[in-house]
Order: C-alpha cells, then sequence, then structure tokens
C-alpha cells in the first residue's frame, strides 16, 4: 500500500470550479479500480483563499472516497478563507464518504472563514456518509472527526 502526503502547505489564491474543489486538494479517491489502496495524508495545510463551486467544496479538500483498508487524513490543517457553494459545503471538507473499510480522519483542524451553501454546509465538514460497495457491508467503514 503506498502513501500520498501534502505537507505544510498554503493557498492564498482565489479558487473556483464546479465541482470538487478546495484550497489544497480538489478530489481524492484512495483506489485504483484493481483494489490496491494507497493511504492520503494532509498536514499542516491552511487555505488562506476564497474557494467557490457547486457542490463538494471545502476549504482544505473538497471531496474524498477512501476504499479498501485506506485512510484519508486531514491533520493539522486550518480555513481562514470564505467557501461559497451549493451543497456539501465545508470549512475544511466538502463532501467525505467511507466505503470497505476506508478510513476517514479530521484531527486538530480549524474553520474561521465564512461558510454559504444551500444544503449539507457545516464549518468543519459539510457532508459525510458510510457507503456500501461491491456488496461489502458499510459497517466496515469508519468516520472519524
Amino acid at each position: 500500500m503506498g502513501r500520498i502526503t501534502i505537507a505544510n502547505c498554503s493557498n492564498k489564491g482565489e479558487v473556483s470550479g464546479e465541482n470538487e474543489t478546495a484550497g489544497i486538494l480538489g478530489t481524492t479517491s484512495t483506489d485504483d479500480g484493481d483494489h490496491n489502496g494507497f493511504d492520503v495524508h494532509i498536514i499542516q495545510c491552511r487555505n488562506l483563499g476564497s474557494i467557490t463551486g457547486n457542490n463538494s467544496i471545502g476549504g482544505v479538500l473538497g471531496y474524498t472516497y477512501p476504499a479498501w483498508g485506506t485512510q484519508v487524513a486531514i491533520e493539522q490543517s486550518m480555513n481562514s478563507g470564505t467557501v461559497k457553494g451549493n451543497s456539501d459545503i465545508g470549512g475544511v471538507l466538502g463532501a467525505g464518504y467511507a466505503a470497505v473499510k476506508g478510513n476517514v480522519l479530521i484531527n486538530n483542524c480549524y474553520n474561521d472563514g465564512y461558510i454559504y451553501g444551500s444544503n449539507n454546509v457545516g464549518g468543519i465538514h459539510g457532508n459525510f456518509g458510510v457507503r456500501g460497495y461491491y456488496g461489502t457491508d458499510p459497517k466496515t467503514a469508519k468516520y472519524t472527526l
């Protein structure tokens, strides 16, 4: 299993997109299609810019879907920028779904920016869920804040 780490970075610019848009990383899925997973770790990153889009819009990460025993972790990261969108809008993470023993971890993060949206809007996280995948029991997924 591999690992992708994004560390000690910041965005001060304006970012706009349609879906899965954020100040640090727009989207990530941790399965390559052959069930060879990898972990994604975002640590000590900050967004200071304005982020605008439609769905799955976040200050740090827009959308994630970890599966097959992998983990997406956002730690010691923050958003101070304005985040605007329609649905699944969050200061740190817009939308995340864990499946097939996948884990989403948000640890020691904060938001002090303005967050605007119509549906599923949160200061830290807009929308999360646990989904079954290929007939797997969705209870094997883990979501931690």
